[in-house]
């Protein structure tokens, strides 16, 4: 055959190859051909055969003609032969198809792979090959293909990409037939949270899909590239679903389902096959069997009300977690628990672990953790508070944290760290301690500056060795500079290790300046943090702790507390000692200022507001 070529007319190319394989002395291994034209034929409900062009088969991209039991398809090729010669497109495009043989996929390997002119149709006849090779139409339900083709082509000619996949072909998927059924889409959101599988209570959101009622619909069978039907069984028909929705929902019509839209917030209630939208929950008791954990969230116009007034059982069991808008708890509440809330009432007692978070809450005995905003605590026997605005009747104990401390009677041990007031009508305990300090609600100034201090410190210890090392090497360097325009000058080569000294010089010289430009920043930082304090410290002179009674017992401590320059004022009660008020004042000693801790015999009554 040498460079001859053979074209011929077919039905089947790659039998073609075969039939010239065996009329000649080549292996078929070495032939191959390229699609020179081609043409369909049709019937439809056994009509005469028509005759389309390549340019007319967008015809079968209709289903509905492609889904005709009565279609018949086929090609004819008009191909030329040849010996193969070496196409590296054949291993770069590799062709994928799904389970059903619906849609044909495409991946080209790009890589190595430069763009001429030629490309694109060269591509286009690979494809075409590996479908015939593999008994599909050329050309048939390719819908945007060759456009997408082409496209890829830019991108290589660009070179902003080495992998692609396209669609090449697509036949039509079976659709199976659909009971009608209801589905809780409110519910999906406990998929993965095993703690609140049991809840009752689920949060919807306003606008949120609640309720997708999927209508029944009728099967269809599909149909492969080969022409060949994917069969669908139909299923047993259930009978019809009832349910009806509250005017707190709204009906979103669609053509296969309906959707029931939330108008509010709050959480769905179901009540055998009636749904409404609730904003009040009420339990006896809340346990991890038979409730869970209660998350519906801080925002969700959710208010949760526990009533268990047994002093044999808790109102909220160990392990149980509970967040959301309101909670209202009559009854204790048991170790290991987390309440978290905007507004909280508990007319009970907190186990020593209970850990609640509030913006606003009222406590009856509180022995755990609390955190918020403001808090009010009738007895409060060991626990800890941290918050802005705290108000306790009687404190046997207890860590506190906050802006502003209001305590009716003053127990024994109790740890009280404030920035603005403490205000009590009585003492009645000792080893009381109180410290007054800059608020560390946003940041903390003192580890700040802890850690830019060692940070400078680390970076001075560095420095100190590197600038002495380069002062020594400094003169020695500049001959060397000078020595190496000499030799240019007398256009001399340079020895080698003149320029790798000069080099190394250098580099030591960017490390150092590197190192000493990150110390005048975080020296430059410090000095920031410095005027923050200065600024937050002078407030302290404003801070206060009054006792309303004046008379103190014994070994009750009185702290003020500076950060810079470090210093602590401190002051220890007598018994019987009368003071009313512990404030800040400032005096002058050996030309100094100095802060000095100020004893009042009486307050002033702005000062209790």
């Amino acid at each position: 055959m040498n460079d001859d070529l053979i074209i011929t007319q077919t039905n089947h190319p790659y039998k073609e190859l075969l039939n010239v394989a065996s009329r000649t002395s080549l292996e078929v291994t070495n032939l191959d051909f390229n699609i020179l034209y081609f043409s369909t034929l049709y019937s439809i409900d056994n009509t005469e055969w028509q005759r389309l062009n390549e340019k007319d088969l967008n015809i079968f991209d209709q289903d509905e003609i492609f889904l005709n039991p009565n279609l018949k398809i086929t090609q004819e090729y008009k191909i030329e032969i040849f010996q193969k010669k070496e196409n590296t497109l054949e291993d770069k495009i590799k062709l994928i198809a799904n389970k059903n043989l619906t849609k044909i996929i495409a991946n080209i390997d790009a890589k190595n792979l430069e763009y001429h002119e030629k490309l694109p149709m060269q591509m286009l006849q690979t494809i075409y090959k590996k479908l015939l090779k593999n008994n599909l139409f050329i050309g048939i339900r390719i819908f945007d293909f060759k456009k997408q083709l082409l496209l890829i082509n830019k991108q290589i000619q660009n070179k902003k990409q080495q992998e692609f996949q396209l669609i090449v072909c697509k036949g039509v998927n079976a659709i199976f037939p659909q009971n009608e059924t209801l589905e809780l889409t409110y519910k999906e959101k406990l998929k993965n949270s095993p703690l609140t599988q049991n809840t009752p209570i689920i949060a919807i959101n306003e606008g949120e899909i609640a309720l997708r009622h999927l209508k029944a619909k009728q099967g269809r069978r599909g149909r492969d590239l080969h022409l060949n039907f994917i069969e669908i069984k139909e299923e047993e028909k259930k009978k019809k679903i009832h349910f009806s929705c509250s005017d707190k929902f709204e009906l979103r019509e669609k053509e296969f389902a309906d959707e029931y839209i939330a108008k509010q917030k709050g959480y769905i209630i179901q009540n055998g096959d009636k749904f409404d939208i609730a904003n009040v929950a009420e339990f006896n008791t809340v346990d991890l069997k038979n409730v869970g954990c209660i998350n519906v969230g801080i925002d969700s116009k959710i208010t949760i009300n526990i009533k268990n007034l047994s002093e044999l059982d808790d109102a909220v069991k160990s392990g149980v977690s509970i967040k959301c808008e309101e909670l209202n708890i009559d009854g204790s509440v048991a170790q290991n628990t987390i309440l978290n809330a905007k507004k909280l009432a508990l007319r009970g007692t907190t186990h020593t672990q209970t850990k609640i978070f509030a913006k606003d809450a009222k406590i009856n005995t509180h022995r755990g953790y609390f955190e918020g905003e403001n808090v009010e605590i009738d007895l409060l026997e060991n626990g800890h508070i941290k918050a802005k605005t705290v108000k306790i009747n009687k404190s046997l104990g207890g860590t506190i944290e906050a802006e502003n401390i209001f305590i009716t009677t003053l127990m024994s041990n109790n740890t009280i760290a404030f920035n603005k007031s403490v205000i009590f009508e009585i003492c009645e305990g000792n080893n009381n301690k109180f410290l007054a300090q800059i608020s560390k609600n946003e940041v903390d100034f003192e580890e700040q500056l802890n850690q830019l201090t060692k940070q400078i410190h680390e970076l001075n210890l560095e420095l100190e060795p590197l600038k002495t090392s380069m002062q020594n090497s400094k003169e020695g360097i500049n001959l060397l500079l000078n020595e190496i325009d000499n030799f240019k000058q007398n256009k001399q080569q340079i020895p080698a290790s003149y320029l790798e000294k000069v080099k190394e010089y250098q580099n030591h010289l960017e490390f150092y300046e590197n190192l000493n430009q990150k110390e005048k920043d975080l020296t430059l930082e410090k000095r920031e943090i410095l005027d923050k304090i200065e600024l937050a410290q002078e407030e302290l002179f404003k801070a206060k702790i009054i006792n309303k009674k004046g008379v103190w017992t014994d070994m009750n401590e009185i702290k003020f507390k500076f950060i810079y320059p470090k210093q602590e004022l401190l002051h220890s009660t007598l018994l019987d000692e009368h003071t009313k008020v512990f404030t800040l004042r400032t005096t002058v000693e050996n030309n100094e200022e100095v802060a000095k801790i100020d004893r009042l015999d009486e307050y002033n009554e702005k000062d209790l507001e």
